[in-house]
């Protein structure tokens, strides 16, 4: 009897450890085939648009299975078609969003085609519509691998939006240093920075990547950059955190490749620089910088 009920104990084990076994796989993604954004309440009513504030849209989970979770995108168009449409550079992961209404207005402006604030005109408050972009790429890889389970959900409209001129601009930050004067980098001196900028690309407006082409002199390769012209204790980024020149490896025919430093006061040195241009590369997401020799 004793040896009988050994066995079925034993038995129970392997069970329950087949069980553990089931419950502690992966989830398993489904290609969705369910997607609703809902209507707003107040999608009748007339809608200013302001720069603090939020547009609130709330959808369903697309049905990938338990366990996944979904990266959302919120478009936003002048048509119900989507014929133009921009899609919002915000990136949520649940199902109640809170849009900023600046980048509603970032959209309608280039749907638009306003540039600047010459070709902007006041017009009355008009239908925008909007969807949202579900997609899954972190469990497959990389789009590619994921186009087969994005979903767009259905179409919403706020019938009466009224923009404002809300167009950026690519960012830019400064190049200070022996090249230029040691000019302090505040507003009274903004006319001494023109040409000495480094700025975004038009198509990658936020990307954090400034470049620019500067003719440094012979023995004036010494420079740090500044996020603002707000004076020298502030936004500055150098080769390293404290106030002291930093030699770097040049070489010939490559140029130098580096980190900076948020904050930091130290300058980029080359003594034995002969005079041309370079192109150099900041990139303030990864924190580095790149200079090559320019024709």
């Amino acid at each position: 009897m004793k040896k009988y009920i050994n066995v079925l104990m034993l038995l129970a084990v392997v069970v329950f450890g087949l069980c553990s076994c089931e419950d502690d796989k992966d989830p398993v993604l489904q290609k969705p085939t369910e997607f609703v954004l809902n209507q707003p309440a107040t999608s009748e009513l007339y809608y200013a648009l302001n720069p603090t504030a939020t547009l609130n849209l709330t959808f369903s989970q697309p049905n990938y299975g338990p366990g996944i979770i979904a990266k959302y995108f919120v478009q936003v168009s002048l048509t119900r078609e989507f014929t133009d449409f921009v899609q919002l550079s915000e990136e949520y992961t649940t199902c109640s969003v809170n849009v900023p209404e600046s980048s509603i207005a970032e959209a309608m402006c280039k749907l638009r085609g306003v540039t600047n604030e010459d070709n902007y005109t006041d017009e009355p408050a008009r239908p925008v519509y909007f969807r949202v972009l579900s997609t899954v790429e972190d469990y497959l890889g990389g789009k590619e691998d994921a186009a087969g389970y994005s979903i767009l959900s259905n179409v919403v409209c706020l019938s009466q939006v009224k923009d404002y001129y809300a167009v950026k601009l690519p960012g830019k930050i400064y190049l200070v240093g022996d090249c230029n004067g040691w000019n302090e980098p505040s507003k009274a001196n903004a006319a001494l920075f023109v040409g000495w900028t480094l700025s975004e690309a038009d198509d990658a407006i936020d990307s954090k990547i400034y470049t620019g082409v500067f003719d440094i002199p012979a023995g004036k390769f010494q420079f740090r950059f500044y996020r603002s012209l707000s004076g020298w204790d502030v936004d500055s980024i150098g080769a390293q955190v404290d106030d002291n020149p930093v030699d770097i490896e040049w070489i010939d025919g490559v140029g130098f490749n580096g980190s900076v430093f948020d904050g930091g006061k130290g300058s980029f040195q080359y003594s034995s620089w002969a005079g041309g241009k370079i192109k150099i590369t900041v990139n303030l997401k990864a924190m580095t910088v790149e200079m090559v020799p320019a024709e």
